[in-house]
């Protein structure tokens, strides 16, 4: 599986860097992105193009097996379902076509995950080369932070949206997601290994989500940290070393984010990490808690409970449309989005294929002597983003954007294999 393997490099490469090489657009307050501008914006496209030319050219050979095939079948079934609500409700088609892409994007890195995990392939280089883009965001967030002190001076909050790394535009959070699975991944080689340079790496990738105080971030490793003890036996000294590393962490952004000051008396500590998800964004923007409230009020008030206004009418559109639920101050993230477009019955499809993921994650951890080193670690590292990919789910649009749900897809598709690989 050669091609395979170079067209994943090369998909994670684009998918990473791609949207921070394009075009920037310009904020609500006119100052632009820190975006590097060298093609245009609709360039991005061509990270989709290649993931269907790719799932044709799968589709076509002898490389499917029954179970994919059968999961085709059942995302072909959900999609005609969801277009023949389209045609009944009298809706603009082009709404479904630029939003169906959002949830089914990453499918064809599902499959060749599988498809590696079946045939017991070797994904270390590419890992490796997952790695290297997360690396990355280390060297990229410290310049933009230079870069954004100079031309975000007098406003605290561009200034710190713009510190995206690679994501591109305005994407700290996304940029923070992405970066938690190296740091997630290190975490587990230490507990494994107790070596100095998995610390070191730890504390390195802390840099980028710190300098662009993305508190959320914090979040997510303490839901991984809560994780932890299911896929390890740990000592105390690990334990107190993990615990002294927290702390120092925790109080570097802390201090580290009280030190700045750009008009605004800001502070940050337990208390109000705890407070955060309460807390009104500006401009009147409703809370994170509160516009989940407001999507599930708006489907109930649209008597549409089950299935939602439908896929793509609230999600950022690139088509146009006559019929959006799109709202920069009411849909802040991916459980809004989900929950306006699909209903109930998407909540539910996602918490199901969240459930067997994690479960499929900890079977490979309970049947460790059928696998090598490296996939029940791969294993224990999906397990943990499952979970942090769920909470990330209140904080950001993660659900909908390549540069986490392409590593994230392929992950967990390999651990689908592996499971199938048992049996």
């Amino acid at each position: 599986m050669k091609f395979e393997k170079r067209y994943i490099i090369l998909i994670l490469l684009l998918s990473t860097v791609l949207n921070w090489v394009v075009e920037g657009t310009a904020s609500d307050f006119g100052k632009a992105t820190l975006n590097l501008g060298l093609i245009p914006k609709k360039f991005v496209i061509i990270i989709e193009i290649l993931q269907v030319l790719v799932l044709l050219r799968i589709l076509m050979s002898n490389k499917m097996d029954f179970r994919i095939r059968n999961v085709l079948i059942g995302i072909s079934a959900i999609v005609g379902f969801e277009l023949a609500i389209h045609f009944i409700l009298g809706h603009n088609i082009t709404i479904w076509i630029s939003g169906i892409r959002y949830y089914f994007s990453s499918v064809t890195i599902f499959i060749i995950g599988y498809l590696f995990g079946v045939r017991r392939e070797e994904i270390q280089k590419i890992f490796q080369w997952l790695l290297l883009l997360i690396f990355l965001q280390v060297p990229i967030t410290i310049y933009q932070f230079f870069v954004a002190a100079n031309r975000f001076a007098d406003s605290s909050q561009l200034f710190f949206d713009t510190i995206s790394g690679t994501m591109g535009g305005f994407a700290p959070n996304l940029m923070s997601v992405f970066v938690s699975i190296g740091f997630a991944y290190y975490l587990i080689q230490y507990l494994n290994n107790s070596k100095l340079k998995n610390l070191v790496f730890m504390l390195l990738l802390l840099i980028p989500p710190v300098i662009s105080e993305t508190k959320g971030m914090f979040v997510l490793i303490l839901v991984f940290v809560l994780y932890v003890p299911r896929v390890f036996e740990i000592r105390v000294n690990k334990f107190l070393a993990f615990a002294f590393i927290g702390l120092v962490s925790m109080s570097f952004f802390t201090v580290f984010y009280n030190s700045i000051d750009f008009g605004s008396n800001k502070s940050v500590g337990f208390v109000e990490l705890l407070e955060y998800s309460q807390l009104d964004s500006g401009r009147g923007r409703l809370s994170r808690i509160e516009s989940v409230g407001y999507a599930a009020n708006l489907i109930l008030e649209e008597e549409s409970p089950l299935f939602g206004m439908g896929i793509g009418s609230a999600n950022s559109n690139p088509l146009g449309s006559s019929l959006s639920y799109n709202d920069f101050f009411t849909i802040r993230h991916s459980v809004d989005t989900l929950i306006t477009e699909t209903g109930i019955l998407g909540a539910i499809l996602l918490i199901y294929f969240c459930a067997c993921s994690y479960r499929y994650s900890i079977r490979i951890y309970k049947r460790r002597e059928n696998f090598n080193n490296f996939e029940v670690d791969i294993a224990k590292l999906t397990g943990g983003l499952v979970l942090m990919f769920f909470v990330s789910l209140f904080w950001t649009d993660t659900l909908f954007r390549v540069q986490f749900m392409y590593p994230f897809g392929l992950l967990v598709g390999y651990v689908y294999g592996l499971n199938k690989s048992l049996k």
